[in-house]
């Protein structure tokens, strides 16, 4: 099932803005959200992977004519699908928390400034006194 990538704003599940939709390319409808083109090229890349999988499921349980080796395989490929789900699970984590990261030093940095500031105008204050008594 072929899909497309289109800018537009969306939400993401999180709550988070995004600029790409992953939409089917059969009926237009969103089936995802994300920050940036890289990560929607991502996203699409573990889909046809998961298709992939599915579609190599199906063409086992037509073609195999052994239980016994159907078993196997399918067992194989739910692990390599488990696998793939596990991995893409543990990208996004590292994309929050990264996200996380870099908002704390944002926010850090801004305290620092602010603080900075406080101090120039604090000593700016004690100048313009000691200079009106002086």
């Amino acid at each position: 099932m072929p899909y497309k990538i289109l800018k537009k704003k969306c939400r993401q599940s999180s709550g988070k803005k995004g600029k790409y939709i992953i939409v089917k390319n059969s009926d237009n409808k969103k089936q995802s959200c994300h920050a940036s083109e890289k990560k929607a090229k991502a996203a699409i890349k573990a889909r046809y992977a998961n298709e992939s999988i599915l579609t190599e499921y199906i063409k086992l349980l037509v073609e195999s004519n052994d239980r016994k080796n159907f078993k196997s395989y399918y067992l194989d490929a739910i692990k390599r699908r488990e696998e793939s789900e596990r991995l893409e699970d543990e990208r996004l984590e590292a994309e929050r928390l990264e996200a996380e990261r870099l908002e704390a030093e944002r926010l850090k940095a801004q305290r620092l400034e602010a603080q900075r500031l406080k101090q120039l105008s604090g000593k700016n204050l004690a100048d313009k006194l000691n200079s009106f008594l002086g």
